[in-house]
C-alpha cells in the first residue's frame, strides 16, 4: 500500500496561488504560504512531495512503529527525487515536521513516533489544511497524501474541501478501519480515497 503513494507518475501541476488560510483550530492559526518553483530543469531530479496524516491516539502505538519501521525503505525508493515528507498528527497541539534527503533513517524514524496522548476526536482534516497551508506542496511535485488512523475525524473541514487543496492528481492511500472486526471508522478518510488516485487497508493488519 505504501508503494501506492507514488503509484501516480505524472506529475501535479499546481495553481501559483496560495490556499486560502485554514480555520483556526483550538486557536491555532498558520499564514499560507506561496507556492514555490520546484528545478524542474534539464537533468532535474523529480519532484515528489509526501503528507503523512497519523492518528497520535492512545490506540494508535504499534500502528506508528510499524509506519516508522516501513517509510524509510519508501523513501529510499525515491534516491533520485527531490522529496519532501510533512507528518502531521490530528492533534491541533502539534506542529507539522517536514523531512528532507538531507534527514537521516534515525530522523524519519523519530518522526513517526508522534506519541499516543492524542485527542478522543481527532481534527485530522483541520490539521492537514494548516499544515499545507505552512508547507505548501511544490509547483511542479507529484503529490500524496498516506492516512493512518483508526478513528474517524471531527474537523471543521469537510472531503470536498480536502481534495481540492491536494488537487486533482494527487495520490491518496488511507490504512484505516472499514468493514472489518475493527468496526467502520474512517469514513472521511476513505471517501477522499474514492475521490483520488489511491488505495485503503485496514489499520486491523499486522503490516503496513
Amino acid at each position: 500500500l505504501l508503494i501506492a503513494l507514488i503509484a501516480c507518475t505524472d506529475a501535479q501541476r499546481l495553481d501559483d496561488t496560495a490556499f486560502v488560510d485554514a480555520p483556526a483550530v483550538n486557536g491555532h492559526t498558520w499564514e499560507a504560504q506561496p507556492r514555490q518553483p520546484a528545478d524542474t530543469g534539464a537533468g532535474a531530479p523529480s519532484v515528489v512531495d509526501l503528507f503523512v496524516l497519523l492518528d497520535s491516539g492512545a490506540s494508535m502505538f504499534e500502528e506508528q512503529h510499524m509506519l516508522a519501521d516501513a517509510i524509510p525503505e519508501l523513501l529510499a525508493s525515491l534516491a533520485d527525487a527531490d522529496w519532501t515528507l510533512t507528518v502531521v498528527t490530528m492533534d491541533a497541539f502539534d506542529s507539522p515536521v517536514q523531512l528532507t534527503p538531507s534527514d537521516t533513517p534515525a530522523d524519519i524514524r523519530r518522526a513517526m513516533l508522534v506519541g499516543v496522548g492524542g485527542p478522543i476526536e481527532p481534527q485530522g482534516y483541520s490539521m492537514l489544511a494548516l499544515a499545507m497551508d505552512g508547507h505548501p506542496p511544490r509547483l511542479d511535485a507529484t503529490v500524496s497524501l498516506l492516512i493512518v488512523s483508526d478513528g474517524d475525524d471531527f474537523s471543521n473541514i469537510d472531503t470536498d474541501n480536502v481534495a481540492d487543496r491536494l488537487g486533482p492528481d494527487a495520490v491518496v492511500s488511507a490504512i484505516v478501519s472499514s468493514d472489518t472486526d475493527c468496526g467502520t471508522v474512517g469514513r472521511e478518510y476513505l471517501e477522499l480515497v474514492s475521490l483520488m488516485c489511491g488505495a485503503h487497508s485496514s489499520v486491523c493488519e499486522e503490516t503496513l
